[in-house]
């Protein structure tokens, strides 16, 4: 029989696995802490050298490089420290003190010309300071024939003038903060655009258009326009129309009176026939008595309507609506051949249908020197259909714009539309 321990390990050993995974993570810690130690070691060296270097720019020039001035030897060979110039303030001492130890640190380091910057400093605070005298001398000597190097020094004059002129005081800071004058800001006035006033009579009542836009039927009071120029058109079925460019000034009330002229009655021209040479007489030939003949019922009006003719106008074209800031002809021209064209075709006059579309495009495209894209023949079409169908050319100008607006014309255009 196996023996059964009374005791149990407390600490039984661990697989071979887990025992090296626990030393791995025990070595990387410890490599962490070394190297937060060296890097602490490392700052703190870097500030001890800081700080040494810092205290050694206020200790005298090295031996070597030191200068004895004349009658400052003492019985040891040191050199004397340089008195203190009587009427010299102690914070112009102080300056001097920080001069002359830069300037001996740039010598130490080979620095020629800042050295002599330093030392010119002194000699501007304190002209009679012997040091700084031997010292530049002794860098002027070692300085000379190399490149670049210069000795930056000023006038003995200036240097006296610099060194006599007094210091201004500095003011006693008061408790009481200063204070500060605030330069009144003059609110801008607002520029405000102030709006023309017009009123449009007409004889007889009639459309109203400006630049474009319906303002509707006269008269009209009240009405109120930005100043500048615009383009008035007032029209009405059976009247020749009414075009004016009007200026209006800012706050101006004008009022606008507008007689429209009646179209002329259409004449019909009568072809007649040449009258033919006179028959010989022949004898009267008895007749049997005419029945009486009935009143026949009176023939009906012809219908409006038809078919649309053939309308000859070319389905696009390029036209230029302004040209050095002008109106440019072509756009009439455009529109003029197409009220022709229709007015042949259909036989119906079709003048003034396509003024609305003129004014809207004159006023849109005002300044523009880009090139519009018209459809002619698409426009006849569309013109020559409501003509057929008896509406009044007023509404069919009113009609044009609005299709050429919503872009229906070109859509019209692009499937070569022709009305049945």
């Amino acid at each position: 029989m196996t023996e059964v321990p009374n005791s149990i390990d407390p600490d039984p050993p661990l697989p071979p696995p887990v025992a090296e995974t626990v030393r791995a993570r025990g070595r990387q810690k410890k490599y962490v802490l070394l190297s937060v130690m060296t890097l602490f070691i490392a700052v703190l060296a870097v500030a001890a050298a800081l700080l040494l270097r810092s205290r050694s720019d206020d200790e005298p020039l090295s031996p070597k490089l030191a200068v004895k001035p004349a009658g400052a030897v003492k019985a040891d060979d040191t050199p004397e420290e340089p008195s203190e110039v009587s009427g010299v303030d102690p914070s112009t001492q102080q300056k001097v003190k920080q001069h002359l130890a830069r300037a001996k640190r740039h010598i130490r380091a080979g620095r020629w010309r800042s050295a002599l910057f330093f030392l010119d400093q002194v000699l501007i605070h304190d002209p009679t300071h012997a040091e700084a005298k031997a010292l530049m001398a002794k860098v002027e000597k070692r300085a000379k024939g190399k490149p670049g190097v210069q000795p930056v020094r000023l006038s003995s004059r200036r240097r006296a003038r610099v060194a006599s002129a007094p210091k201004p005081s500095k003011p006693k800071a008061s408790r009481s903060r200063p204070r500060v004058a605030r330069a009144r800001v003059e609110a801008k006035p607002e520029i405000v655009i102030q709006e023309a006033e017009v009123a449009i009579v007409s004889k007889p009542s009639a459309t109203v258009h400006l630049d474009g836009v319906l303002l509707g039927k006269t008269p009209l009071r009240g009405v109120t326009v930005q100043p500048g120029r615009h383009t008035l058109r007032v029209f009405e079925e059976g009247y020749i129309a009414y075009t004016k460019e009007v200026e209006l000034k800012p706050s101006q009330k004008k009022t606008i009176e507008v007689k429209l002229k009646a179209l002329p009655t259409p004449v019909q021209l009568v072809r007649t026939s040449k009258p033919k040479p006179a028959a010989p007489p022949q004898k009267p030939v008895a007749k049997p008595p005419a029945a009486v003949a009935k009143p026949s019922a009176p023939k009906p009006a012809p219908r409006a309507g038809g078919r649309v003719p053939t309308i000859n106008l070319p389905a696009l074209m390029k036209v230029q609506v302004y040209k050095d800031g002008k109106k440019h002809k072509m756009l009439r021209q455009v529109c003029n051949m197409v009220e022709s064209v229709v007015s042949k075709a259909t036989g119906k006059s079709a003048a003034g249908t396509t003024h609305s579309l003129r004014d809207f495009l004159y006023a849109s495209y005002r300044g523009k020197v880009t090139p519009l894209t018209l459809y002619p023949r698409t426009m006849g079409y569309l013109v020559a259909e409501q003509l057929m169908k008896g509406k009044g050319r007023g509404e069919i100008s009113s009609l044009l714009l609005f299709n050429h607006r919503n872009g229906r014309i070109k859509t019209l255009a692009a499937k070569n539309w022709r009305p049945r």
